[in-house]
């Protein structure tokens, strides 16, 4: 459902088996967001952030490095007045890779750290 573009529904089923107490295993988290990445309708981005929060909070999985990165690069490439709000989520994703003890590739150190210079006062 999530290829066919047809995230509404998959966030509806995603939600009702979270709502019934269940936790949904960790690929279908990943797919989840890997789904609203791929997208570039409005509002799936927040998705993708709030599906990635619930598989930590929720599930208490550690993401792949690649999905830390997608999301990553997804927040940082966003332009305009956005940017800001953006930079927390970036921030709160570099931390947990930091903290799981996952490595962190170089380019992801010097575009964050590149990111923070010209997006703070």
């Amino acid at each position: 459902m999530c290829k066919e573009r047809k995230f509404s529904k998959c966030g509806e089923i995603f939600n009702d088996i979270i709502n019934q107490g269940h936790v949904p295993c960790e690929s279908t988290f990943h797919l989840l967001i890997v789904a609203y990445l791929s997208s570039s309708i409005q509002g799936c981005l927040e998705e993708a952030c709030s599906s990635y929060n619930r598989m930590i909070q929720l599930g208490g999985y550690l993401p792949k490095l690649s999905l830390h990165n997608s999301l990553f690069r997804a927040l940082v490439s966003q332009p305009g007045a956005s940017s800001k709000h953006y930079l927390k989520h970036a921030e709160f994703i570099f931390h947990n890779v930091v903290t799981s003890g996952l490595e962190i590739h170089k380019i992801s150190m010097v575009v964050l750290f590149g990111y923070i210079a010209i997006r703070t006062p």
